[in-house]
């Protein structure tokens, strides 16, 4: 039964993992998009481009790494339901499904802001270059320097990222949610017998 539970959670973490990896891809090349490499209306990702490809790339990693954050609490919640006696149902799956959508929108939103903003501060130091003028022109050096920029603080902030999505999970209370009410079975005449020797008028 144990690990009929652990490939449910895996395979529950596996499908989350996979299809809001995508969506976060998504979201990113398209914020890329409206954002560094918007250019009179052209689509630059469509060019044949390797520094902006590995640019793109690198924020799509970085976004990703603290994104990644969201689906361990969820399935931590969920684990804390199953110990804490409850059946492996569709309400609890609902339930753990609802905090994995909060986790990943809080973290989606931090990730942007946290890689977009390095970007800036760091295009903002080097006043001598403009960073992405010269990825636009294919400058692979350049893309190569900010690819590294934005990996590292990804993995730098990425603990802490970590640390803030699961305080924000109160596992003691998910513990001691209780049996749903139809789960309730009243007691009938035959469950209650009196004492041996004792007459009830």
């Amino acid at each position: 039964l144990m690990d009929l539970t652990t490939l449910y959670f895996t395979l529950y973490e596996l499908l989350l993992s996979i299809v809001f990896g995508l969506l976060t891809i998504f979201v990113c090349l398209k914020s890329i998009n409206l954002t560094f490499l918007k250019s009179e209306g052209e689509d630059l990702l469509l060019k044949p481009n390797a520094a902006i490809s590995l640019f793109a790339g690198a924020i799509i990693i970085s976004v990703l790494l603290l994104v990644h954050a969201s689906v361990l609490p969820s399935i931590d919640a969920l684990r804390a339901m199953v110990l804490g006696g409850r059946e492996l149902d569709m309400e609890i799956l609902l339930i753990s499904f609802g905090y994995f959508i909060i986790f990943y929108i809080i973290t989606l939103v931090i990730s942007l802001g946290v890689v977009f903003l390095a970007v800036q501060i760091y295009m903002a130091a080097t006043i001598n270059i403009d960073e992405m003028a010269e990825v636009k022109k294919n400058n692979i050096a350049v893309a190569i320097l900010l690819s590294a920029v934005l990996l590292s603080m990804s993995i730098f902030i990425q603990p802490a990222a970590n640390r803030f999505i699961a305080s924000l999970v109160n596992y003691e209370s998910l513990q001691s949610v209780k049996e749903p009410i139809s789960a309730y079975t009243p007691p009938t005449d035959k469950m209650i017998s009196p004492r041996p020797g004792k007459t009830y008028e």
